[in-house]
C-alpha cells in the first residue's frame, strides 16, 4: 500500500488503496471449565470445639453405600466406660452421603475399641499398664478403596511400667485397628470386624528402643497390603511394618531397619509418610517411604519393591524443607506407570525477600522412567506463592476429575494467613507422555466458600464418585473448625457452536423489512447452532447465549439491530439434546443511517450452560475450559465491482490557480482536487489536506456531482479532513474546490507545501 508524499502545490499524485477482508471460520470448538463445585459443597461438622474433627479423612464405599470416614483425635469415644476416667481418647466417625435427596445425615461414631486402660502386671494387678487418654485415635485414617479394608490408628496410645526407682515411665507405643466390613450397619456399635494391631507391644528390642515407636503415625492401604509407619521407632530413626495378604495378621514383619542403632543423633523420622505405587510393569506394588529429617534434615524418600528390597533413593538438595512430609502416587502423564509427587512444605524461597519467601513450600513431581525409577534430573517443581502457607503440606491424587483422559492433582497449603485462609490448588493432567500442567486450574479457600475454616487443606482424601455422575470427588479437612467438606466434580460439557448469516451477502438495495418505527430497511437472518457432548451429562441441556451484531464497533456506531428489540444485542436460551446439533434463527436489519457499506460486519456469539435453580442434591454441569466460549463470523455486503477490480482504486490529481505567491502580500487562490475511482464503490471516503503555517482556509466550492462536501480541521496537527462521498461510486470522479488565502509573510522562505491524501 503506497502512502502520500510531500508535494508542491502544482504537483499531482496517485493514491491507491488495497482492501483486505478477513472472514472468520463459521465453526469453532467452545469450552470452559473449573469443574470443582464450590456453590454447594457437603459440610460435616462436630459440636465439640476441641475434637479436631477432620484431622484425618477417608472417602470409602462398602456395598452400595458411599461414606466419608472422619477422624477426631481429641473427641471422646463412647466405647469407654466412665469409670475408666479416659479423656480425649479420640474417635472415628462415619458420615453417610445421600446426595439424591440433598441431605447429609448426621455423622455417627464407629466404635473400634472398648478395652481402654488395661491392667497387665500380674504382680501388681492394681497398676494401670496402658493409657487410652490422649491416644489420638483417628489421627491416621486410610481406606483401601471400594469394599477394602480401613485402617484407623492411635499413635499416642501409651504403655506404662515402674522402673527400678519405682517411678512410672510412659512409652508411646501406638497402635492401629484394621476394619474389614461392617460399616453399613445402621447402628454399628462396637465393630467385631475391627482388629487391634500393635507390633510394638510385642517387641522390646533394646532398652526403650521400641517403647516410643508411635506405631500408626502413618499408613497406606492398597489391595491386600498395608504399610504402617512408626516414626518414633529406634529412637526416632523410624521404622515401618508391612502386612501382605494377611491384613489382620499380628505376625507382620518389619523390614527397616532390621535392628536398631543406638546413636541418638540420627533422628530420621523414617516412615513419616508412606505410599503405594505401581512403579514397575506388572501387577506388583512398590512402596515409597519418606524420612524428612534424614542426614540432619536434608530428607530422603526410599523406594522398595514388592519384596521390600530397597532399589532407589530420592534426595533433596535443600536443608530443612521437610522433604517427604507428604507423598502421592498417580499416573500423571498417562504412560501406564505411576509417578511420584513429594511435598516439601517448609521450603523457604531464598530468591524472594524473607517476608515473601519464608515457608512458601514446594512439591517435586518425579515422572516414572518406566523401569520403576524416576527421571531425577527432569522432574517438575511447583513453588508456593504465599509466605508461611506451606504449600505441599498435603497432596491428593484426584484421579481424572474432569474426565479428559488424564489424571489430576490437588495440593494443600493450609497455613496461609496463620491458617485462616488455607488453600487447595487443583492441577490438571495435559496429555499422553506430557507432564502435569503446572498452572493451577482452580483454587479453593475459605474466602471462596464464604465461611471461616481454620487450617483448610490440612488433609485431603480422593478417589470416590459420591454422587454417581462418573466424575471422582474429594474431601478436604479443616480440623480447627471441626469441619470436613466434600467437593463434588461437575460434569464437563464440550460444545461446538456456530453463528452465520443465512445470506451469502447483504444487498443494501433490497429493502424487505419494516421496522417497528415504520421504516423500510434491508433485512437478514442470523442462525445460531449448538451441539454438546460429554460424559455423565443429561439427555437435554439448556444453554444461554448472547449475539452481538457489528461487535467490533462501539454500541452507538453499530450498523444493525434485531427486529425483536431494535438493538444490536440479543440474549436467548436454547434447549438441545445431547450429541445432536440444534439451531435457532433470529431476524435482524441494517440501520437506515448506515454510512460504512463496505467493511464486513462482525457477528459474535457467546454461550454457556444456562443457570438453573440448584440444590445440593445435584451439581450442575459446566462447560470445559479448554478453549474460548466465543464464536465469531462476518456478514459481508454485496458489492457492484467495476470490471475485474473488486476493491476501491482511488487516484488524486490537483490543479492550483497560481504557481507563485508574493511574499508580504495577502492573496487568494483556488486548489482544485479531482478524485477518481477506478475500482469498486469506495465508502466513507475522506480527503485529508495537511496545511502549512501561514496558509488560511476560506471555503469549499460545490463539487461537480452535486455532493455537499463538509470539512473539519484538527488545529493541533493542521489537518483538514473532507468527506467526499459515501460512496464514491465505481468509475466516478469527484471534483472538489478549496479556496485559501495567504498571510503577510515576513520571514517565509518557501515553498508553500500541502500534503494531500485520500482514504476510505
Amino acid at each position: 500500500m503506497s502512502g502520500p508524499t510531500s508535494l508542491s502545490m502544482t504537483t499531482g499524485y496517485i493514491f491507491s488503496i488495497a482492501l483486505c477482508i478477513t472472514i472468520c471460520s463459521r465453526w469453532a470448538l467452545v469450552v470452559h471449565g473449573f469443574n470443582v463445585d464450590t456453590s454447594f459443597p457437603l459440610y460435616f461438622t462436630h459440636d465439640d470445639t476441641d475434637s479436631q474433627f477432620g484431622l484425618s479423612l477417608a472417602l470409602h464405599s462398602e456395598g452400595e453405600e458411599n461414606m466419608l470416614l472422619v477422624g477426631a483425635p481429641r473427641a471422646m469415644s463412647s466405647g469407654y466406660s466412665a469409670d475408666q476416667s479416659i479423656v480425649r481418647s479420640g474417635a472415628l466417625y462415619k458420615c453417610p452421603i445421600d446426595t439424591s435427596i440433598g441431605t447429609r445425615a448426621d455423622c455417627q461414631e464407629i466404635v473400634v475399641d472398648t478395652t481402654g486402660n488395661e491392667y497387665l502386671d500380674t504382680n501388681n494387678p492394681d497398676f494401670q499398664s496402658t493409657n487410652a487418654s490422649g491416644q489420638w485415635l483417628g489421627s491416621t485414617l486410610q481406606s483401601g478403596g471400594p469394599d477394602g479394608s480401613v485402617v484407623v490408628c492411635r499413635p499416642l496410645y501409651s504403655y506404662q511400667n515402674i522402673d527400678n526407682n519405682q517411678d512410672v515411665e510412659r512409652y508411646l507405643r501406638g497402635g492401629c485397628f484394621v476394619i474389614n466390613g461392617g460399616l453399613t450397619s445402621p447402628n454399628p456399635g462396637l465393630l467385631d470386624t475391627a482388629v487391634n494391631f500393635n507390633p510394638c507391644a510385642a517387641n522390646t528390642v533394646g532398652y526403650r528402643i521400641e517403647y516410643g515407636c508411635e506405631f500408626g503415625g502413618s499408613a497406606a492401604v492398597r489391595d491386600t497390603k498395608i504399610v504402617y509407619g512408626a516414626t518414633g521407632g529406634c529412637l526416632w530413626n523410624g521404622r515401618i511394618w508391612s502386612t501382605n495378604d494377611g491384613i489382620t495378621d499380628a505376625s507382620a514383619l518389619f523390614y527397616f531397619p532390621q535392628t536398631c542403632g543406638f546413636n541418638p543423633e540420627f533422628v530420621y523420622y523414617f516412615g513419616h509418610a508412606v505410599a503405594f505405587g505401581n512403579f514397575r510393569d506388572g501387577p506388583t506394588l512398590e512402596v515409597a517411604i519418606a524420612a524428612p529429617r534424614w542426614d540432619h534434615g536434608f530428607g530422603r524418600v526410599f523406594l522398595y519393591d514388592d519384596a521390600f528390597m530397597e532399589y532407589d533413593i530420592i534426595t533433596d538438595g535443600d536443608l530443612a524443607t521437610y522433604f517427604g512430609h507428604a507423598l502421592a502416587t498417580s499416573d500423571l502423564n498417562n504412560d501406564g506407570f505411576d509417578d511420584l509427587v513429594i511435598g516439601a512444605p517448609m521450603f523457604t524461597d531464598e530468591e524472594r525477600s524473607i517476608d515473601a519467601g519464608w515457608e512458601v513450600g514446594k512439591i517435586f513431581i518425579y515422572y516414572n522412567d518406566q523401569q520403576g525409577s524416576f527421571y531425577f534430573d527432569e522432574n517438575d517443581v511447583i513453588i508456593g506463592t504465599g509466605a508461611g502457607c506451606r504449600f505441599g503440606y498435603s497432596i491428593a491424587a484426584l484421579g481424572d476429575i474432569n474426565q479428559d483422559g488424564f489424571n489430576d492433582l490437588a495440593v494443600g497449603a493450609p497455613f496461609c494467613n496463620g491458617g485462616n485462609d488455607g488453600k487447595v490448588f487443583i492441577y490438571h493432567g495435559s496429555g499422553i507422555n506430557l507432564p502435569l500442567n503446572l498452572s493451577p486450574q482452580q483454587t479453593l479457600s475459605p474466602s471462596v466458600l464464604g465461611r471461616p475454616l481454620k487450617f483448610f487443606g490440612f488433609v485431603m482424601s480422593a478417589g470416590l464418585d459420591v454422587d454417581q455422575n462418573t466424575y471422582p470427588d474429594f474431601a478436604v479437612g479443616a480440623h480447627e473448625s471441626q469441619t470436613a467438606i466434600i467437593f463434588r466434580s461437575r460434569a464437563v460439557v464440550w460444545t461446538v457452536a456456530e453463528i452465520y448469516p443465512e445470506e451469502n451477502a447483504i444487498d443494501l438495495d433490497v429493502k424487505s423489512v419494516t421496522t417497528s418505527r415504520g421504516v423500510l430497511v434491508t433485512g437478514f437472518n442470523v442462525v445460531v447452532c449448538l451441539h454438546y457432548m460429554g460424559q455423565g451429562l443429561p439427555a437435554n441441556l439448556d444453554f444461554s447465549y448472547e449475539i452481538v451484531l457489528d461487535s467490533l464497533r462501539q454500541v452507538i456506531n453499530r450498523r444493525a439491530a434485531f427486529i425483536t428489540n431494535n438493538i444490536a444485542t440479543l440474549r436467548h436460551q436454547i434447549s438441545a439434546p445431547i450429541e445432536q446439533p440444534t439451531c435457532m434463527t433470529h431476524a435482524a436489519f441494517i440501520q437506515p443511517t448506515i454510512r460504512d457499506k463496505q467493511t464486513p460486519m462482525s457477528l459474535r456469539l457467546i454461550h454457556s450452560v444456562a443457570q438453573t435453580s440448584q440444590s445440593d442434591s445435584a451439581v450442575q454441569p459446566i462447560m470445559s475450559n479448554a478453549v474460548n466460549n466465543q464464536t465469531l463470523n462476518s456478514l459481508v455486503f454485496a458489492r457492484d465491482c467495476a470490471g475485474e477490480t473488486c476493491y476501491p482504486d482511488l487516484a488524486v490529481q490537483t490543479i492550483v490557480s497560481t504557481t507563485e505567491l508574493m511574499i508580504g502580500k495577502a492573496e487568494t487562490f483556488l486548489l482544485t482536487i479531482d478524485v477518481m475511482n477506478s475500482g469498486e464503490d469506495a465508502f466513507l471516503s475522506v480527503l485529508d489536506i495537511v496545511e502549512p503555517p501561514g496558509l488560511f482556509f476560506v471555503n469549499v466550492l460545490r463539487s461537480n456531482t452535486g455532493i455537499i462536501v463538509s470539512c473539519s480541521v484538527s488545529t493541533t496537527k493542521r489537518i483538514r479532513s473532507c468527506n467526499i462521498g459515501n460512496p464514491v461510486p465505481a468509475g466516478d470522479q469527484i471534483t472538489v474546490g478549496l479556496q485559501y488565502q495567504t498571510a503577510t509573510y515576513s520571514t517565509f522562505t518557501g515553498p508553500a507545501v500541502l500534503n494531500i491524501s485520500v482514504c476510505r
